[in-house]
């Protein structure tokens, strides 16, 4: 979590410094209890007034691991939840995402650097 936390202090940082022009968004690790990350989710996120839980990186083939974020966010009005869409992002994890979307229709979902690349002909 030593990488997250400096993350998050470089984030607080410029939040702190510039409430009028940054809106906050925070990532959790993906590989904590569905539990622990509501508590991140509800202390971290709702609790330091930020908008939205993102940008979330599943490794290759993981992208299950966002489920239990979407719950999260579902449980708080108005949290977006952002998933990074190129590699290590597979076609397949991009469908995945489908699911926890439908789910949760109250969730705005972004898919961000999603790429579409033409087909060889």
């Amino acid at each position: 979590m030593g990488g997250y936390r400096t993350a998050w202090q470089e984030l607080d940082k410029a939040l702190d410094a510039h409430p009028d022009r940054f809106i906050g968004f925070r990532s959790v690790p993906l590989d904590l209890a569905p539990q622990r990350i509501a508590e991140m989710v509800d202390r971290d996120v709702v609790g330091r007034g930020l908008r939205g839980i993102g940008e979330l990186t599943p490794p290759p083939g993981r992208a299950d691991l966002v489920e239990p974020v979407m719950q999260a966010a579902a449980d708080h009005s108005g949290l977006a939840v952002v998933v990074h869409g190129f590699a290590p992002t597979t076609a397949e994890d991009l469908r995945a995402l489908a699911r926890p979307a439908s789910a949760y229709p109250s969730v705005p979902l972004v898919i961000s650097q999603a790429w579409s690349f033409p087909r060889p002909t």
